[in-house]
């Protein structure tokens, strides 16, 4: 079963899944007007709706922000942050158009919206809603659940002394008392707990950056030149073919934002918002702050995590050769002179529980409309 689900992977994300994605983003880059040129206006915006913000950024923010960008590099070469960028930049238009839609179209009844709201009642496909819905649940349980609390499980039991099996039964403690609680809860959590772990990571790249400045240059030319050519980083890395940087890149950037799957649609439809006046807000105003979730989490988050990885690869050539592909951040924080490893296991850690808690939110809007899909 294993085998036929990795051939399946390998199959999609070889090809037909990048093509479809990245093809939709473009097209709404396209459609939209290159709406990614309203980011300040967006940034600007989310200031006084973080709430929507934060709790985004929650179920996109993940493992995948901090491992998965090493692997990338590790498989794809330094072009592949390019990529990744690029991804994340064209990924903006279609985070705008679903959280547009999913609001404006949500049900007002019971305050939800996403894909299948808009398949049930404006194209009128109940099967397809009743489908994504099930769908989004199990993706659900299984990204924002099974890998992140494998994570933190895994990271926790390395540096204590405690269970795997204790620490996964915290971790359900610790889920449930937001599920039990509401969306306000989970809102004002994520309102806390994002920005904090987001400046607390990002500091540490910052430091990587300022620690290897002589080595920043030649890291943008290496990721700029490796993502349209052969790139080495000598005896370590055979080198790598442009299509392998853009294979490696451009599902990083999918992975970690999750432009195209719904969910910020899902969120922005059930997020408690309202503007100055107390009023709600617009379906664009909902559009664009969920657009700079994209922002933050490929363009800005991915790309500065990146840069620091090549510029430790091209200090230290040889340690990729010596290392698997999980380890590769893990070895760029370790290079700091205080408390690398401790940044990197603390932000694994808090951005795997915030995935679990803003993914929550999903769960909750989806299951509470599921009865109603296939009925009125």
């Amino acid at each position: 079963m294993f085998t036929l689900l990795k051939q399946i992977n390998l199959y999609l994300w070889g090809g037909p899944m990048m093509i479809l994605l990245l093809g939709t983003h473009i097209y709404f880059t396209f459609r939209l007007r290159f709406v990614q040129r309203k980011v300040f206006r967006g940034l600007r915006l989310s200031v006084t709706n973080i709430s929507a913000l934060t709790t985004t950024l929650a179920a996109t923010l993940g493992t995948g922000n901090i491992i998965g960008i090493g692997t990338a590099v590790y498989f794809g070469g330094p072009g592949s942050v390019f990529w990744c960028w690029i991804t994340g930049l064209a990924g903006m238009a279609t985070t705008y158009a679903e959280s547009y839609l999913s609001y404006r179209y949500k049900d007002r009844k019971h305050h939800v919206g996403g894909p299948m709201i808009l398949l049930k009642d404006v194209l009128q496909k109940k099967q397809l809603a009743v489908l994504y819905a099930a769908a989004i649940c199990c993706a659900a349980f299984c990204i924002g659940g099974m890998t992140q609390s494998n994570a933190i499980t895994l990271i926790a039991s390395s540096i204590t002394d405690i269970s795997p099996s204790v620490i996964g039964i915290l971790i359900v403690i610790l889920t449930g008392l937001a599920i039990l609680r509401n969306v306000t809860f989970i809102e004002s959590v994520c309102g806390k707990l994002v920005p904090a772990m987001g400046f607390f990571f990002l500091g540490g790249c910052f430091l990587l950056l300022i620690q290897g400045h002589d080595f920043l240059i030649p890291a943008l030319t290496a990721i700029g030149k490796g993502a349209f050519s052969f790139q080495s980083f000598g005896s370590g890395v055979l080198g790598y073919a442009v299509s392998r940087a853009i294979r490696y890149g451009v599902a990083r950037g999918l992975y970690t934002n999750e432009a195209g799957l719904g969910t910020a649609g899902i969120i922005a439809a059930g997020s408690h918002i309202r503007d100055a006046h107390n009023e709600n807000v617009s379906p664009e105003t909902k559009a664009l702050v969920s657009m700079c979730a994209t922002f933050f989490d490929t363009v800005i988050l991915c790309a500065v995590t990146g840069i620091a990885i090549t510029i430790f690869l091209l200090q230290y050539p040889d340690a990729i050769s010596h290392m698997q592909s999980g380890q590769i951040t893990l070895a760029t924080f370790s290079t700091l002179p205080f408390f690398g490893v401790e940044i990197m296991y603390i932000s694994t850690i808090a951005f795997a529980l915030a995935t679990l808690i803003g993914y929550n939110t999903i769960q909750y809007n989806t299951i509470i409309i599921f009865p109603f899909l296939s009925h009125e």
